[in-house]
């Protein structure tokens, strides 16, 4: 009976891993697909909020504060954060996996760990290439600090 229940258990890790393993592939393959559009989603939104600025005769700033300039704006943004949502979700699985495959793997004072074995596997290239946009202003104070 003992050995019964350990195949089932087994059995259950094994379809969970299958489960999660394909959810990953799933949220990269989302991930990328959203994080390529952003490029026609900024180049539409750049065409068409200077038009908006254009045809009211007021700078980009401004047009980008009004509700149509928001409202194309919003697409922009909104595509942002669903790439990044998606990427987090990938990161978050391969985490679930790793901890069902390896209950002790994860030790909470190596932050590189969570780094080296979680997200570069999972979602590394969508977080690389989001520094210079998301911590642009940081780095630009750093060199100013370092002057």
């Amino acid at each position: 009976m003992f050995g019964m229940k350990k195949r089932v258990e087994k059995v259950a890790i094994d379809l969970e891993v299958k489960k999660l393993e394909a959810e990953i592939a799933e949220l990269k393959l989302q991930a990328a697909h959203f994080f390529k559009a952003r490029h026609d989603v900024e180049n539409k939104a750049f065409y068409d909020l200077a038009e908006l600025a254009r045809t009211k005769k007021i700078t980009a700033a401004k047009a980008a504060k009004s509700d149509e300039g928001v409202r194309i704006l919003a697409e922009v943004v909104l595509n942002r954060q669903w790439f990044f949502y998606h990427n987090e979700s990938a990161i978050q699985a391969y985490a679930k996996l790793k901890t069902l495959l390896d209950p002790d793997w994860f030790r909470l004072s190596d932050q590189n760990q969570w780094f080296d074995e979680v997200v570069s596997v999972a979602g590394k290239e969508i977080v690389v290439n989001q520094i210079d946009d998301t911590c642009g202003k940081l780095i630009t104070e750093v060199d100013d600090y370092i002057k």
